[in-house]
């Protein structure tokens, strides 16, 4: 009796310094996280601070970016950046919605699965060919139906390129976001005599609303960070845009063109300064968007 006891005893405690060990680990992956973000964010305020003490807050608003002259400011590529990321948004959110809907909602199993499927493909894509078909197709077509003198590489260029690439992530989640909608609820609805669109309005989509913002949100943060697909067919000019038939600049595609050779000090501190303002405006974006999809959540009384 007294050895199963001690059996029994050494199994608890083993148990118990198991869950210790799993406590102690997890704690301190988690901590990793912390420490990696703080790292970074202390890496890009210091390599930035030249330029931080050179022009201050002033430097978001600042026009001129000439690193010949040691002068630079932000706004002709937070312009560029806000422009296309909402062209993108305003084109790829109809589109991606409608899709989800038609394949929840309207069209057969296997055609719904074979088209989503095809969506789910089309994220994969690498970046760099999205640019280079929107060089070859997009910014010719926008040559001829602008204003004259039109370059073609654009705002508008980058808009449309960025809401390709965005498109399939919102459909993808704003379609699993409708299918969460339980089953019952869509039956009680057809039950009472509502139409297919009525149930997709009133029944489907004000259940669906948080993930479908979160869905939208995301897509915004993938266009606001992108890179290579902008550098083929934005312009890349270090212009305030007054149309977003301009030819314009984003914050990660003047980073990309010229911190392999920067002007000096100056010039590689106003790149990381910008780097560290996308980096701010992206962790703002993405709490503004938890807080949008928790009070959506609790007003649709959907736990988010």
């Amino acid at each position: 009796m007294n050895a199963l006891r001690a059996r029994i005893l050494r199994l608890v405690q083993a148990e118990s310094l198991g869950d210790a060990f799993f406590k102690i680990l997890a704690g301190a992956f988690a901590l990793g996280v912390i420490a990696l973000f703080v790292t970074v964010l202390l890496v890009l305020l210091t390599a930035a601070w030249p330029a931080m003490r050179e022009f201050g807050v002033p430097f978001l608003w600042g026009r001129e970016w000439d690193p010949d002259g040691q002068r630079f400011g932000a706004l002709p590529y937070v312009v560029g950046t806000v422009g296309s990321s909402l062209v993108a948004v305003a084109l790829a959110v109809p589109v991606a919605i409608g899709a989800a809907i038609a394949l929840t909602q309207l069209l057969p199993r296997r055609v719904s699965a074979a088209l989503g499927t095809l969506i789910e493909l089309l994220a994969a894509v690498p970046s760099i060919v999205f640019g280079i078909w929107g060089l070859a197709v997009i910014v010719p077509i926008i040559r001829q139906i602008g204003p004259e003198g039109t370059f073609g590489r654009s705002i508008l260029a980058a808009g449309v390129v960025l809401g390709i690439m965005i498109l399939p992530i919102i459909a993808a989640i704003s379609r699993d976001m409708l299918n969460s909608v339980p089953t019952a609820q869509r039956e009680a609805a057809l039950a009472l005599g509502s139409t297919d669109w009525e149930v997709t309005w009133r029944v489907l989509l004000p259940n669906a609303r948080p993930g479908i913002l979160a869905a939208v949100i995301l897509g915004f943060g993938r266009a606001f960070g992108e890179t290579m697909a902008v550098i083929f067919v934005i312009g890349n000019q270090p212009l305030l845009p007054t149309s977003v038939f301009d030819p314009a600049a984003t914050i990660a595609s003047v980073i990309a063109n010229e911190f392999g050779d920067p002007s000096g000090p100056l010039h590689y501190a106003s790149l990381v300064y910008l780097g560290l303002v996308l980096m701010i405006v992206s962790l703002i974006l993405n709490l503004v968007a938890r807080r949008i999809v928790k009070y959506l959540g609790r007003r649709g009384g959907v736990r988010a």
